[in-house]
């Protein structure tokens, strides 16, 4: 359990301070021009997030919940109604609002519903005393809640195995403008400008004709001395 606790505190620790510093310019999420209150709600969203990520490390600690079932319930009265319904409402609204496109909105707007879901189905069996369903749903929940954790483990792990290396791009667009004489403007284009300075120097370089040198050879001397 406490290398879970040490990196959900790593992880709050490196997420939250953009967002407690009240500068839009900090965030980590460009604001898209059509919902002015982004940095606003986002920042909620994470605030709450974090209070939900720390409280569930020691709700899944058996050794916690069997010493101190009074805590428990407490610490968990938190976790619901000031960590996960809060940030997951929230989200909802981030998600829609997103500046990464339909994928990402889709992808978001589903985490955040099955969190709430997931979150307020525990809840209900804990109130109806069905404590094995509600330690299921809880389960659940806490998945849910750490998947930002996780989530960005899996997308590494995709890029790695889905999509060729970047250096293996620029390579090919290195190539493709030795090849072409109009290459460095298309590498300025995709945003690979010290490799198409790097091209236009040298493509500068093999255009200039070398200069010709001023006595190629030396002069022939057509006087000759005649020693008697």
């Amino acid at each position: 359990m406490a290398p879970l606790m040490v990196v959900a505190a790593a992880f709050v620790a490196f997420s939250l301070p953009p967002y407690l510093s009240l500068d839009p310019a900090q965030s980590r999420v460009p604001a898209p021009d059509f919902f002015p209150p982004h940095f606003a709600v986002l920042s909620l969203h994470v605030v709450f997030g974090s209070i939900a990520m720390i409280t569930c490390c020691l709700q899944i600690w058996p050794w916690f919940r069997a010493r101190y079932p009074r805590a428990h319930r407490r610490i968990g009265r938190v976790y619901v109604f000031a960590g996960c319904l809060p940030s997951g409402l929230l989200g909802l609204t981030v998600g829609v609002a997103t500046p990464w496109g339909p994928v990402t909105m889709v992808s978001n707007v589903l985490l955040a519903l099955l969190w709430l879901g997931c979150t307020l189905a525990g809840w209900r069996m804990a109130r109806q005393r069905r404590f094995a369903d509600h330690r299921r749903w809880m389960v659940r929940s806490f998945a849910l809640t750490m998947s930002i954790v996780t989530n960005r483990i899996y997308g590494v792990l995709f890029g790695i195995l889905f999509f060729p290396p970047a250096r293996h791009d620029l390579q090919r667009r290195r190539d493709a403008a030795d090849a072409d004489d109009r290459g460095p403007e298309r590498l300025a284009r995709l945003g690979a400008a010290p490799a198409g300075g790097r091209v236009v120097a040298g493509t500068h370089r093999r255009r200039q004709a070398p200069r010709p040198h001023p006595h190629p050879h030396p002069p022939l001397n057509l006087t000759t001395d005649h020693h008697t």
